[in-house]
């Protein structure tokens, strides 16, 4: 009998994202939020990336290139995503600048919220809409 696959500390929910170019994708993550790659994307003969996975401070995000046949597409250039990722930043309003200077789209300017944090929001070149955040001192 096989054991069965139990996940990572920490890893019950890793969100699993398809965005529009996967390779400079993992790139921007990089250089915006930090990411490194973990291990080898999985690449197709034809240069889509059909799975690869990136880690922000501990957490891991896999993300991969449209496969319609699959029935996984990425967000169209001309709608807005219907989810966002929260990230939690050393300073908020730093990565959002840092973001759309790198390309990205504002959708909601770092202002304190509610919960006493900070937190803005941006669309990445890549279709995915970010709550970039810097959690209240505690």
């Amino acid at each position: 009998m096989t054991k069965p696959y139990v996940p990572p500390k920490g890893r019950v929910l890793t969100p699993y994202i398809c965005c529009r170019e996967a390779g400079k994708a993992i790139e921007w993550y990089g250089e915006v939020f930090g990411a490194t790659l973990n291990g080898e994307p999985y690449v197709e003969a034809d240069g889509r990336i059909g799975h690869a996975e990136i880690e922000i401070d501990g957490g891991v995000v896999m993300l991969s290139d449209a496969y319609p046949s699959f029935g996984v597409d990425a967000p169209p250039a001309d709608q807005l995503p219907t989810y966002a990722l929260v990230l939690y930043v050393a300073d908020a309003d730093e990565t959002v600048a840092a973001a759309e200077r790198a390309g990205a789209a504002v959708q909601r300017a770092v202002e304190d919220m509610f919960d006493g944090s900070r937190r803005g929001t941006i669309v990445d070149p890549f279709g995915i809409r970010w709550m970039l955040g810097t959690a209240a001192a505690t």
